[in-house]
């Protein structure tokens, strides 16, 4: 039976996550259900209704938005109307394939489509993080379970991608069902799972290299396979012409830059500027693509001399590796690797946890961890990239680079922590006392808690207040 204080503590956190699950709703059932232009899911709806209605699912969303003329100095403007600018709603970005299986959501009024699919989004998230853990330690307690839900809802790029409608948490089972399957050393059945996901979202794509450096020919040509096969089912429904449009809009990109896209490619835009509309911080565009190139050149030989088989290290132990690697590398290598893709990084984030829970570094790997943690849950603001002027260049800049050297810190860490096991250092077992280090991953999380909170409340007072700033010209 479980003492009684230990009961109350576990009540508490029952509470403390029903109170975060709430607040994921806050959004979806405000805000985000008045208007398909609010969130990200609703050009995601836009493509599906389209679908149904038998017309090309990238056809753009025109709307008018409108502007109510301000007080100038305490005088009311010399127009009584409000001005109207006709514009359009950023683009689709998902692949045909993405549309094809998730469509049936469509049939359902906006409103309720929204908060169904981040209900969905929600479970796929909690359930993935439940089988990361329940692979690396199958006796895992009720407690633990609870803390690292908690720990998930409450992570800021969590918030951020459900707010958003985003695609990410959605993903995540299918990565971890992969990942599962290669820890097992079922190499075949990985692939499958992850071209399904590549053809969900084309980044994924890089684990082409985890089953080429290993040799595993069979694992790779299923995974070609797989991303064929979803492309030739979505080409049967949409024909060809739809990848077209897919094209087309994924390279009528104008926001590369903007302060959550934690990419190599964003980071330079604000450095050192290029084809978009921000002002960077040492405007020098002429060397983007050269320097891009350039560093995607190295990042790429650095995971290549990652993924090098060794017979030194764990072949579970090398595998879980390979994947964290493949995952930041994926982020930092996509033109729009935002920020609301860290809940990808649970993969990482738990595997070091668990090498330090086995001795390896368990005084300085959970301090480190704690630190890039703390960094990626830091709220800042979405600035875009036509509102980087020369007046916040240099704060929006700061700001976005602490995601930036999160991503680098961990794959720093990755490094450390193979070499580590290749060299089967000696282990040791001192460890920080577990209320110490819960009072220390507490503090990690603060500053989330504060900016979660902060948003909930400005959308709800922002709905109470809303009145209609865009007009809806047409869907179809």
């Amino acid at each position: 039976m479980m003492p009684k204080k230990i009961f109350y503590w576990f009540l508490l956190g029952i509470c403390i996550l029903g109170g975060l699950f709430c607040i994921s709703y806050t959004y979806p059932i405000t805000l985000g259900s008045n208007s398909i232009l609010y969130s990200d899911y609703g050009k995601f709806y836009h493509s599906q209704h389209l679908f149904i209605v038998g017309k090309n699912i990238y056809s753009p969303v025109f709307f008018i938005k409108n502007r109510k003329n301000a007080l100038t100095h305490g005088r009311l403007p010399e127009q009584t109307k409000p001005q109207q600018t006709i514009t359009s709603l950023a683009g689709n970005l998902n692949p045909p394939f993405f549309t094809l299986i998730s469509f049936p959501l469509a049939y359902l009024p906006y409103s309720k489509a929204i908060l169904l699919w981040t209900f969905f989004s929600i479970l796929a998230g909690c359930i993935s993080i439940l089988l990361i853990q329940q692979k690396l330690d199958a006796h895992f307690s009720l407690p633990a379970c609870l803390l690292l839900l908690i720990g998930f809802m409450a992570y800021f790029p969590t918030f951020a991608s459900l707010q958003f409608g985003q695609v990410s948490l959605l993903l995540l089972p299918l990565l971890i069902l992969g990942w599962r399957a290669a820890h097992d050393q079922n190499s075949s059945r990985a692939a499958v799972f992850l071209g399904i996901t590549t053809s969900l979202k084309p980044f994924f794509g890089l684990f082409l290299l985890y089953f080429l450096i290993r040799k595993e020919w069979r694992a790779f040509l299923i995974f070609i396979a797989t991303i064929l096969g979803c492309g030739l089912i979505s080409i049967a429904f949409f024909g060809i012409d739809t990848y077209y449009s897919y094209y087309q809009v994924c390279h009528r990109i104008v926001w590369a830059a903007s302060s959550w896209n934690v990419s190599l490619y964003g980071f330079l835009l604000r450095l050192i500027g290029g084809p978009e509309r921000n002002i960077p911080l040492l405007p020098i565009p002429n060397l983007l693509i050269s320097a891009y190139l350039f560093l995607s050149a190295l990042l790429l030989l650095a995971i290549i001399y990652f993924l090098r088989p060794t017979k030194t290290i764990d072949s579970q132990e090398k595998t879980d590796l390979d994947f964290s690697i493949i995952l930041l590398g994926m982020i930092l290598f996509s033109p729009l690797g935002w920020m609301y893709y860290f809940p990808l990084l649970s993969v990482p984030f738990l595997i070091l946890w668990n090498f330090s829970k086995k001795g390896l570094l368990p005084i300085g790997l959970p301090l480190w961890l704690a630190t890039f943690l703390l960094l990626t849950n830091i709220p800042i603001t979405l600035i875009p990239s036509s509102e980087i002027k020369a007046n916040n260049a240099l704060h929006v800049f700061l700001g976005s680079c602490l995601y930036f050297l999160a991503l680098i810190g961990l794959t720093v860490l990755l490094f450390f922590v193979r070499q580590l096991l290749a060299k089967k250092t000696t282990r040791y077992f001192e460890r920080i006392p577990a209320s110490l280090l819960l009072l220390v991953y507490v503090i990690v999380f603060l500053p989330s808690i504060m900016g979660i909170t902060k948003a909930s409340i400005d959308w709800i007072h922002y709905s109470a207040n809303y009145s209609k700033e865009y007009t809806l010209i047409s869907q179809d």
